[in-house]
């Protein structure tokens, strides 16, 4: 059962989609997930709404939003940054808590890419409002290149300083990306979750390297376990790539939320 769902952070109109069990108690574990950069609450090939699909029918709620200024949220991309994100999963954090037929014990969250950064952020924020965390191809180094005077990858110039952003395709980065992120420092909040934490990388990833998984395994220690798909890139662009991608979340979550 799926409907879509809004509510109000800071003036800005966060929209969602929820999916429920069909049978549902006063009572029941949900997850909420958190897109990449760029994408949107449907994420590459809608795997985001494939693996909601998936954990309803398991019995679990899940929650998938536009960060602000993605997808159809209110707001420019452009203002955009993990520190903004960060604001907005604080906020569904709480609106999902907030609701009477969840259970505020049982609720995992799931992050991709730059979603990962910030779920794992979350997380250790809010450790005791997360029971488990799993993050696919997480790119937990960004406020590090921000610190180290690059804007996803690309050295801050004079002229991008003068102009205020850097062209991405189609749209603009603001550097708010970078004058806002500097002082995130993520492995070191994120591994202040004490959960279980599933890591799900492929080995060809180019975009955020199966490297920046490694370096979290060594801030989560034996709570971690990763997965490393073989052969898949950042998108986990096959079939056969996305079946193990599922089958292992949806195992993990259930194990820790059923």
């Amino acid at each position: 059962m799926m409907k879509a769902i809004e509510f109000v952070r800071d003036g800005f109109v966060l929209r969602g989609t929820e999916h429920l069990p069909n049978q549902i108690s006063s009572s029941i574990p949900a997850i909420i997930l958190f897109h990449g950069f760029t994408a949107n609450r449907c994420e590459f090939g809608f795997s985001f709404v494939r693996l909601a699909k998936r954990l309803e029918t398991a019995g679990i709620a899940v929650y998938r939003f536009d960060f602000m200024g993605s997808g159809e949220s209110d707001g420019d991309f452009s203002d955009m940054s993990v520190s903004t994100e960060l604001e907005d999963a604080h906020a569904i954090l709480n609106y999902v808590r907030s609701l009477e037929y969840i259970d505020s014990n049982r609720i995992g969250v799931l992050g991709m890419s730059m979603g990962g950064c910030v779920a794992s952020l979350l997380a250790g924020l809010r450790p005791h409002d997360i029971q488990s965390l799993c993050l696919w191809a997480p790119a937990g180094f960004i406020p590090d290149m921000a610190r180290n005077g690059f804007l996803l990858g690309k050295q801050i110039t004079e002229e991008i300083k003068e102009s205020g952003y850097l062209p991405w395709g189609n749209l603009q980065v603001g550097m708010k990306f970078f004058t806002q992120d500097i002082n995130l420092h993520v492995y070191e909040t994120a591994q202040k979750f004490e959960g279980s934490v599933l890591l799900v990388h492929g080995d060809k990833d180019l975009t955020v390297p199966i490297e920046t998984s490694y370096e979290y395994l060594k801030y989560y220690n034996n709570r971690a376990q990763l997965i490393t798909i073989t052969g898949a890139s950042h998108g986990f662009e096959t079939l056969n790539y996305l079946a193990l991608l599922f089958e292992s979340t949806e195992s993990f979550f259930k194990s820790q939320l059923l």
